[in-house]
């Protein structure tokens, strides 16, 4: 990838580094763990004879983590979003699925969810939605109460509410889930990261690495949900209620 300076933008990064200078012609510096090459070139045939600064960049191999970044970055927008941020996860926490809600319109909107191929079909979104564990999540209590725009949580499959909620974790295989709440215009994108009862990356350095990538992942989020979020659909009385209230509910009006 190339881009071009203009002189005094060339000095700049002159003076913010050490530079070698290797001949009259080339100057290479050093930037963190990023190779700029400066280069000055002349252009045949101009009229001034004024020679355009170049700069190459040469940075070393992503690692797994920031290159799955990367993929999320790529699908912005797109139908494979969500896939891509469990490709993320996987790396980065160890997870072997993961979901993707907005918050703060009554019923939470499923943006998407994902599981890694191979494993047995289920769907954890689903039920979080359907049966209404929104309603006693742990989270949607820091969600109302705070104040911060970007929050890391962590729930342990033997600290969820309800019993139902964690024999289907225990039926999945899931031990913990890590989230990362991002206000939105008008409520709160969640990324749900599910980590498995035997998850090949310790706890501390999956919050760390979820931590680390946070700004990033949340900036991506915003710009999906602006670009690809659901629909807010019309109040719903029946909202507040889970699947088997509102078929109840159902039943006894129409008695």
């Amino acid at each position: 990838m190339a881009m071009r300076l203009s002189p005094g933008c060339a000095a700049f990064f002159a003076r913010a580094a050490a530079a070698s200078v290797l001949s009259n012609n080339d100057t290479r510096l050093t930037l963190g763990k990023t190779l700029i090459s400066l280069q000055r070139r002349v252009e045949p045939g101009s009229a001034d004879n004024v020679g355009m600064k170049t700069i190459s960049l040469a940075s070393p191999a992503p690692s797994t983590v920031a290159g799955a970044m990367w993929g999320v970055v790529e699908t912005i927008g797109g139908d494979h979003f969500v896939q891509s941020l469990l490709g993320f996860c996987r790396e980065a926490v160890g997870a072997s699925d993961c979901s993707l809600f907005v918050h703060g319109h009554g019923v939470p909107l499923r943006v998407g969810t994902a599981r890694l191929p191979g494993l047995q079909s289920h769907n954890v979104g689903e039920c979080y939605v359907r049966d209404g564990y929104y309603r006693v999540d742990p989270m949607a209590r820091t969600m109302v109460a705070g104040h911060d725009t970007l929050m890391l949580s962590c729930v342990d499959r033997a600290e969820l509410p309800d019993v139902q909620w964690v024999h289907d974790y225990e039926q999945i295989g899931l031990a913990e889930r890590l989230s990362l709440v991002v206000a939105v215009d008008g409520g709160w994108g969640v990324l749900n990261a599910y980590r498995p009862a035997q998850c090949d990356v310790p706890l501390d350095t999956a919050m760390h690495a979820l931590g680390g990538q946070a700004q990033l992942v949340a900036s991506a989020m915003r710009r999906h949900l602006t670009l690809a979020g659901p629909a807010v659909p019309a109040h719903d009385p029946f909202d507040v209620l889970s699947g088997r209230e509102r078929q109840s509910s159902m039943r006894s009006s129409k008695a």
